[in-house]
């Protein structure tokens, strides 16, 4: 087993160190970040969902697990954490240089029963041709941990610094960690680094809630348009409405009839109204350097 720590943060600690984490090693905590409260009904509104989903039928997926979608349109209290400002601070600050906006890529709980066995290692960014390792990041994703996270009951398992590692060398459990953590805490890793579940040694289900934020000008592992319809979209807050995809990236990527999908969800799309440009003013191409935003 690797001889590492997991850096570990409490939800007053400064957006710079936990970034500062995250980039260096590749995964942060964030300890106790969302109350009882908050995960309590989140499980109440997925319980149903969750029932209704089979167990996996693969390695990757798990024989003895649940993986539920769709969440942003199954659960009002998991769109808060999607929407968490520290969490969206993080990944504002390693998206934000390569692209004019960040998105939701995908959404998952992730229920680990009894009998598990650990999943292969891979990372989250393997669905893009982009080498490693790469100065720009493309994914960053939150792990929340629905119940406590322990090396029994099938935590993620995380190789730090694999990150910068190339595509030629492959992963062995042998060097990852568990990511143990309380119910409330949150794990925060880059889409580059190789982690994989836990085998579940327990007698208890292990559930934890994944939201992947990907760059805005990428295609989203999840369709969100189908998992989050706009007869559904409509009854979010705009913060989610845009993290979702209903928005426009700069200069014109994501128009539904030449117009921001914002107009449409307020169900303003006829030819009458306001049809502001969907072409911004000076903006031809989707820079990448940290200058990208020219607001």
């Amino acid at each position: 087993m690797a001889d590492r720590n997991i850096a570990r943060f409490d939800p007053s600690a400064a957006l710079t160190d936990i970034v500062g984490a995250v980039t260096r090693d590749g995964c942060a905590v964030i300890e106790g970040l969302a109350d009882n409260h908050v995960m309590d009904a989140i499980e109440q509104e997925m319980a149903p969902h969750i029932a209704e989903t089979p167990k996996g039928d693969g390695t990757i997926m798990g024989f003895e697990t649940k993986r539920t979608s769709g969440l942003m349109g199954k659960s009002s209290a998991a769109g808060t954490l999607a929407t968490q400002p520290l969490v969206l601070g993080i990944v504002d600050s390693i998206l934000g240089p390569f692209c004019d906006r960040f998105q939701i890529m995908s959404t998952t709980t992730i229920a680990i029963g009894p009998g598990e066995t650990v999943q292969p290692l891979h990372r989250d960014d393997g669905m893009y041709p982009f080498q490693h390792p790469n100065p720009r990041e493309c994914i960053v994703a939150t792990l929340w941990a629905m119940s406590d996270f322990t090396d029994e009951n099938g935590a993620t398992r995380m190789i730090l610094d694999s990150q910068h590692w190339n595509d030629e060398r492959q992963p062995t459990q042998e060097e990852t960690i568990p990511v143990e953590m309380s119910r409330g805490s949150v794990s925060v890793y880059l889409g580059s680094v190789y982690h994989g579940g836990g085998a579940n040694r327990s007698d208890a289900v292990r559930t934890g809630m994944y939201i992947g934020y990907c760059l805005g000008w990428l295609r989203q592992e999840e369709n969100q348009y189908l998992a989050v319809p706009p007869e559904v979209a409509r009854t979010l807050p705009r913060q989610l409405q845009e993290l979702v995809g209903y928005s426009i990236h700069r200069p014109f990527l994501g128009w539904c009839e030449h117009r921001d999908p914002e107009y449409l969800l307020a169900g303003e799309g006829s030819a009458d109204g306001p049809r502001p440009d969907t072409i911004h003013e000076g903006v031809s191409t989707v820079d990448q350097g940290p200058d990208v935003r020219r607001v």
